[in-house]
């Protein structure tokens, strides 16, 4: 192999080796978990505040609701160690018609934003968020998929002391959701796990 394309494919894998990755997954007959049940979760009693908060409001159990999940994460750059984060979206819909907008402010939907440090996630680097704005469409229901519109406005807080400060989140886009079980999810997807690293890297 000529020397040139040696270098353009090694430039090409570093390239990749720092991209992002997005899955976008729903749940039917579920709900996400709730926070005044973590006194009767042992795991989730021991973990210290911040992290609770970054992680404890992403959990689904089975229910009667429809669940959505949006889960990123950054590899970060190929040439720093320690710098991979995570972001995660959980929305919970009571009630829904197809092309009505669900106004976040509505009894009919719940939700939790978080992101944050990977390899900080004992320390609780990050912000979480379960208020601020906006609206979400489920335009098309086809077999195992959803396409929705996500128009949210979010207020962020910190977790932790550092190194993150409060600041606004902007979470806008369709997207297409592939249908998941309760008894598929993963601890990226949505169930606590002794492991903190497994509940923030794919």
């Amino acid at each position: 192999m000529p020397i040139r394309r040696i270098i353009i494919y090694i430039a090409i894998s570093f390239t990749l080796s720092g991209c992002s990755e997005m899955q976008f997954n729903y749940i039917n007959k579920a709900r996400l978990f709730n926070f005044a049940e973590q006194s009767k979760n042992p795991l989730l009693e021991k973990r210290q505040k911040s992290v609770n908060l970054l992680l404890s409001g992403h959990y689904v159990e089975a229910d009667d609701n429809l669940v959505l999940l949006i889960r990123s994460f950054d590899r970060g750059s190929f040439f720093s160690i320690d710098d991979e984060g995570y972001e995660k979206l959980s929305i919970e819909i009571k009630s829904y018609r197809i092309g009505e907008p669900i106004y976040l402010n509505s009894p009919d939907i719940s939700f939790y934003y978080s992101r944050g440090s990977s390899a900080f996630i004992n320390k609780g680097h990050g912000v979480y968020s379960a208020s601020g704005s906006g609206e979400i469409i489920i335009k098309r229901k086809e077999k195992n998929r959803l396409i929705v519109k996500i128009d949210l406005s979010l207020n962020a807080e910190p977790a932790g002391a550092y190194p993150f400060e409060a600041e606004k989140v902007e979470i806008k886009g369709e997207y297409i959701f592939i249908e998941k079980q309760v008894s598929e999810l993963t601890p990226w997807l949505g169930m606590p796990d002794p492991s903190l690293g497994k509940e923030v890297y794919p």
